[in-house]
């Protein structure tokens, strides 16, 4: 079983930090003397905080199947779910995370050709019964989509998904919170980083004032298009104008690589902006842009080495705050001297080991935005960067505490580096009253709703980002086969979509209409290729289309 997604994960973590039985391990383990989920009572793991024993349970049951191959994850949610009665919303919660999960235990393995469709042996679905609104994307559905919509062969499907699970590949899709199907569908709600600059759809107001310099905060609800924002300045490492030269560094808000444990974040005790933190994150990040990338390295750090005021710095820093990519370098005259003992401390620098964060910050905020003047004759400086920019999303997993000191060290930096360094955090609406308190050094910038014009436009730059053969503005309906959808339902298909997700977002509101979009897409697409758990007799004409959304509207609602 892969990754669990990251929009599941945040679900799941803040449904069971709802629940009293996380908060002692022995209400916990008392729960495992249900029958369905006492075989793994024994050697459950402990924590010292509710939000510990969230994480280790999820992380100890997802992978975990008793002697019927049931999931862990998914039992636990049904014994869990049965301490509340029918009518708290904690039942309600539980019940609709359990139907997502069940829909996952039993998908087969996407190399298995018999799974594919056009083979007469199909995976057995007889078990899966998930809700349509989180119908899980399975082979007969991604094979339906790369042949009608992406025009590629079955056989090309299976090389793709046999290369995607790589190791490599799997590590990525971790580290993005990814299933490694998602690298094929189209309508996932998390883009790969590789798709993201393609399948971004942009709002010229809303990108301008992103572009303004200084300290902004973009806030919107689940689904506003925050994550697709990040993830598009994040790609745009190194941006040269006219004006200045930017160095991005994007950060998520939960994810602290150093040895801290999660309740430090969790209670607001430390945060990524915290300068113990920001310093380990900003030098790495300056090591991998200017060190590794050779497109980089090639343009400055053959004059930057010339300083020797600049390798002693860059020693120091390697030294202190060593990147986890240190041997990658191909530089291996510049790695020995870096990997030599510090020698005469005092005079290399102004500062000393035991030097407090907040004064290292400023050293090598000051290391990374200053000219260096690399000698010679005429006195030559080389300043690859003019200044920091730092972009943090992942708010919406945050405690308030966390939350709370966040903004805190968002307000320290301000007040002692705004000049070279600055901060664009992209926040839930749920934080709608903290972010209101920093306005008076901080711009606020709400996303606006989405219309349905940019919402058929995202299915359609989600298409184009998979490589789809066809131009912009074509109608990329026409392909489907007309046995599987009428001719009338067909020329309606992409408008009916779009006004599901609109009323979704107005009916349910609890995220914004780019995520019920795509939800709908893969479900209308699902039935079309007659794999939905409710089956839809084909071809699909506008009322079964009409019935479908209806359906996943009900559910919504439920």
């Amino acid at each position: 079983m892969t990754g669990i997604p990251r929009e599941i994960f945040i679900q799941t973590r803040q449904a069971f930090l709802a629940c009293d039985v996380f908060n002692s391990n022995n209400d916990l383990r008392a729960l495992f003397r249900d029958a369905r989920i006492s075989d793994w009572r024994d050697s459950l793991p402990e924590a010292e905080t509710p939000f510990s024993r969230v994480l280790r349970v999820v992380d100890y049951l997802w992978d975990k199947k008793n002697i019927r191959g049931e999931n862990g994850l998914y039992l636990f949610l049904q014994a869990l779910k049965d301490l509340y009665r029918s009518t708290d919303s904690r039942y309600g919660e539980l019940e609709r995370l359990g139907a997502w999960l069940q829909g996952r235990q039993d998908l087969s393995e996407f190399t298995d050709v018999s799974a594919m469709p056009g083979v007469s042996v199909v995976a057995d679905r007889s078990t899966v019964q998930p809700r349509i609104r989180y119908w899980p994307a399975d082979s007969q559905y991604l094979g339906f989509v790369w042949e009608y919509l992406l025009h590629k062969s079955h056989e090309d499907l299976i090389d793709f998904l046999s290369a995607a699970k790589t190791p490599a590949n799997e590590m990525e899709c971790r580290e993005q919170s990814l299933d490694i199907r998602d690298l094929a569908d189209p309508f996932t709600l998390e883009v790969p980083v590789d798709k993201a600059e393609e399948a971004y759809v942009p709002r010229d107001e809303v990108d301008d004032q992103i572009e303004q310099p200084g300290f902004c905060t973009v806030i919107g609800p689940a689904g506003s298009g925050k994550t697709a924002l990040f993830r598009r300045q994040c790609s745009r490492r190194l941006k040269d104008t006219s004006e200045r030269r930017v160095f991005t560094i994007g950060l998520d808000a939960t994810q602290v690589m150093l040895p801290v444990s999660d309740e430090y974040i969790f209670d607001g005790k430390i945060s990524v902006l915290s300068p113990e933190i920001l310093i380990w994150y900003i030098f790495n990040a300056y090591w991998d842009t200017l060190i590794l990338d050779h497109q980089v390295s090639t343009r400055y750090l053959s004059e930057l080495r010339q300083s020797e005021h600049w390798r002693i710095k860059l020693r120091w820093f390697y030294n202190h705050c060593r990147p986890q990519r240190y041997q990658n370098s191909e530089d291996k005259m510049l790695l020995a001297y870096l990997q030599n003992p510090l020698q005469n401390q005092r005079r290399d620098l102004s500062f000393y080991p035991d030097v407090a964060p907040q004064n290292v910050l400023t050293e090598l905020i000051d290391f990374i935005t200053t000219p260096v003047n690399t000698g010679g004759r005429f006195g030559k400086s080389v300043q690859p960067y003019q200044k920091i920019r730092l972009l943090i999303d992942g708010s919406e997993q945050l405690s308030r505490p966390a939350m709370e000191r966040l903004l805190q060290d968002m307000g320290v930096i301000y007040k002692h580096h705004s000049t070279k360094l600055e901060c664009i955090l992209f926040a839930d609406s749920i934080w709608q009253d903290l972010v209101d308190s920093t306005k008076n050094y901080c711009r606020v910038i709400e996303l606006p709703q989405w219309d349905e014009a940019a919402l058929q436009s995202i299915l359609e730059k989600r298409l184009n980002a998979w490589k789809a053969p066809f131009i912009e503005g074509e109608d990329w309906t026409k392909h489907i086969p007309k046995s599987s959808l009428t001719l009338a339902a067909k020329s309606q298909l992409i408008n009916l979509t779009v006004k599901g997700a609109l009323q979704a977002e107005k009916k349910a509101g609890e995220v914004a209409a780019p995520i019920h979009v795509l939800r709908l897409a893969r479900v209308l697409f699902a039935a079309c290729a007659g794999c939905l758990p409710q089956p839809f007799s084909l071809p699909l004409n506008k009322n079964k289309i009409r019935e479908i959304i209806s359906l996943y509207l009900e559910e919504g609602a439920a």
